[in-house]
């Protein structure tokens, strides 16, 4: 009779389906966190992995383990090995893509900082020295703006190399 209960080597499917609710919380939450930590940087991302590498061998455990076979240690190995292997490439791939919607919103920024700053300071001057055929008298010149424009764009770019290299 409890043979016919069983499922998946647990004793029956409540407790083991109870036990895939909780692995999958423990998973979530490690992966909610893990996302957060690269958009934060604050440098958790490691504990965040561990987590992730526990759930991922939870997860091996309810689907391809029976209770019967938990004391085989070259198994238990290879588990941690495979589920600590899961977790870093996980934790990669969220981090390069992460990275990869930074960089694209620093981008998108200095674009809009172009339209809306910079852009419009240089048209000013160039219109009015085409309608008066010379250059307006202003306290800043169009070398000032194009300075200040490189200088946006220069430390566009150290953001970028920052978000690409956060180690370094």
């Amino acid at each position: 009779l409890i043979n016919s209960w069983k499922f998946l080597g647990r004793k029956n499917f409540k407790f083991w389906f109870f036990l895939f609710a909780l692995v999958t919380l423990s998973f979530y939450f490690s992966l909610y966190s893990l996302i957060n930590d690269f958009k934060r940087s604050n440098g958790h991302y490691y504990i965040s992995t561990i987590g992730l590498s526990i759930s991922l061998f939870w997860y091996y455990h309810l689907f391809f383990q029976k209770a019967e076979d938990f004391y085989v240690t070259t198994y238990g190995i290879y588990q941690i090995a495979f589920s600590v292997l899961g977790g870093f490439f996980i934790n990669r791939l969220i981090q390069y893509y992460s990275t990869k919607k930074g960089t694209i919103r620093l981008f998108i920024e200095l674009l809009v900082r172009i339209k809306k700053t910079h852009y419009p300071k240089v048209v000013a001057h160039a219109r009015y020295a085409e309608k008066h055929d010379k250059s307006i008298d202003s306290i800043h010149t169009v070398k000032d703006f194009a300075e200040e424009f490189d200088l946006d764009i220069k430390e566009t770019i150290e953001k970028v190399d920052c978000l690409n290299n956060p180690i370094s």
